[in-house]
């Protein structure tokens, strides 16, 4: 949203005056924006997991981003989402890693979202359509899978 300040203030004409990051349906002075538009370079990964508290994805996540970051080259960031009452309420974790320093919190997109609970899927669905997502994963579904390869 600020690239559109921005992109205004660059017209031969800018508008005197304009409001950004609202649809002002009263006044009708809102700055159109790239929703698509995105500053963090392509190497960063960016991962999603939707989980239930109490299910072990927050603690599981904070290890992976703890490891990624003591152990690799690369810079690492953790963000969790999750209810103050923790157990039984959505959990998200956002993670990040790549060659540079990381500069931004909640992922926008991501290179990859896993849902850990069936319910949750209506929720990562549209994570699953953004420009970004290369995978999905279900937990519940890959469980299955797997158990029918190792049964059959």
């Amino acid at each position: 949203m600020v690239k559109a300040i921005f992109d205004e203030l660059k017209r031969h004409t800018p508008k005197n005056h304009f409001t950004a990051g609202i649809v002002d349906d009263v006044t009708h002075t809102s700055l159109p924006f790239d929703a698509e538009f995105d500053i963090e370079p392509k190497e960063v990964v960016r991962a999603v997991f939707f989980g239930l508290g109490a299910d072990g994805t927050v603690g599981a996540n904070k290890n992976s981003i703890k490891i990624i970051g003591e152990e690799t080259s690369l810079y690492a960031q953790g963000y969790f989402v999750y209810d103050s009452k923790k157990s039984g309420a959505v959990t998200i974790s956002h993670l990040r890693f790549g060659p540079q320093p990381i500069i931004r919190l909640p992922a926008q997109a991501a290179d990859f979202v896993a849902c850990h609970q069936w319910p949750f899927w209506s929720v990562t669905t549209s994570w699953n359509t953004r420009p970004r997502a290369r995978r999905f994963c279900s937990i519940r579904l890959m469980g299955r899978r797997m158990s029918g390869a190792i049964s059959g």
